[in-house]
């Protein structure tokens, strides 16, 4: 486990194999964006994170809740905190790996994919 990279609503732990001789680093984590935060998707923690990881090279698989809505990962539309949450996929390395083909969250009648995958560019 990686306790400095990790808060309440994200957990990262390191893998290492060698490969070859190569020793590869792999982080996995498991992140929570809240619904109700002020501040709109990606959290601060997990931009760091995610910096963090492009700066010392480690490949990063992201498994996360992120209650937002975007068409570009399965939903039926797209809100402000998922124009936010693509916003910053752009700007990093990061890609959805994983879209949703079944609904996860339903509200009112209204089913919607809010859990995505994020793995580095060109990964699959």
């Amino acid at each position: 486990m990686l306790p400095r990279l990790s808060c309440r609503d994200m957990v990262a732990v390191l893998l290492k194999c060698d490969e070859e001789g190569t020793e590869r680093r792999l982080v996995v984590c498991s992140a929570y964006l809240p619904y109700y935060s002020e501040d709109p998707p990606p959290s601060k923690e997990f931009e760091e994170f995610v910096r963090y990881c492009e700066n010392e090279n480690v490949y990063l698989v992201v498994g996360r809740d992120s209650n937002a809505h975007c068409s570009v990962w399965g939903s039926t539309n797209c809100n402000s905190r998922g124009e936010a949450l693509m916003e910053f996929l752009n700007s990093s390395n990061l890609e959805i790996l994983y879209r949703g083909n079944e609904p996860n969250f339903c509200s009112g009648g209204r089913l919607e994919v809010t859990d995505i995958t994020l793995g580095p560019f060109g990964l699959l």
